[in-house]
């Protein structure tokens, strides 16, 4: 069990990586990863110039466990929120906060990023 704890890890750090190297590639500049909060952990914070975005990042590498961003219920995305809104006053940040979903699904060796912007419940 150990070794699957590991390994989910390593593909949830890579789905990341991939996640904030995508949204740099379309002009959104990561200002924190894996940022911790009083409400728990954002796994990217994201400046696009007029929001911040916190970026919920769910990786799978299968199907097996239902879609990623089925993952990403109400009581989720309120923490989120209240996350972004925390980074918000802890930096000065004059930025409205919005919360994204992306999802990284590997087939055929590759990942695959579905990505929705301001998601609400």
């Amino acid at each position: 069990m150990k070794a699957l704890k590991h390994w989910n890890q390593e593909l949830g750090a890579r789905g990341e990586e991939h996640v904030a190297h995508w949204l740099e590639d379309h002009g959104v500049i990561v200002v924190a990863r894996n940022w911790r909060g009083a409400d728990g952990e954002a796994d990217i914070i994201g400046d696009d110039g007029e929001r911040l975005r916190v970026v919920e990042v769910k990786t799978r590498s299968s199907g097996l466990y239902g879609h990623p961003l089925e993952a990403i219920d109400a009581k989720k995305y309120r923490r989120l929120w209240r996350l972004g809104q925390e980074f918000r006053a802890s930096f000065g940040a004059a930025r409205s906060v919005v919360v994204d979903a992306a999802a990284v699904v590997r087939q055929e060796g590759r990942l695959h990023i579905e990505y929705l912007a301001d998601v609400r419940p």
